[in-house]
């Protein structure tokens, strides 16, 4: 059975379809991240990485030991919450994470609040 829809119409509702699955796909910014074992206090920044003009997240942070690295994955400027950074983390398993979730961070303060779903 074929559609009568047109292919501009076709290819529009699939490509929504598609961005609707992967916006669902994600863990939202205010859902609360799963906790974690084993953190260090705080996260430091590795390396000397210029973040250009205005507030950012670092890219690149690790712990205050240096065997775990920290890699940006999203960050966003969540308002009363200030700014916030999902990492992957390496060695993945550190800090009892799954290869699909990232660590959620306070990048003013480089605290670490728990475990986050990283998108599909």
């Amino acid at each position: 059975m074929s559609s009568t829809l047109p292919i501009p119409t076709r290819l529009a509702s699939g490509l929504l379809a598609c961005i609707l699955l992967a916006c669902g796909a994600s863990q939202p910014w205010n859902a609360v991240p799963r906790p974690v074992t084993a953190l260090p206090g705080q996260f430091v920044v590795d390396g000397t990485v210029p973040t250009g003009t205005g507030r950012a997240c670092m890219a690149h942070l690790k712990a205050p030991d240096g065997d775990t690295r920290l890699t940006l994955v999203r960050s966003i400027d969540n308002g009363s919450d200030g700014l916030i950074g999902d990492y992957r983390v390496e060695p993945v398993g550190r800090y009892g994470l799954d290869a699909n979730e990232l660590l959620r961070v306070d990048c003013d303060t480089g605290r670490a609040s728990g475990a986050v779903r990283e998108r599909g």
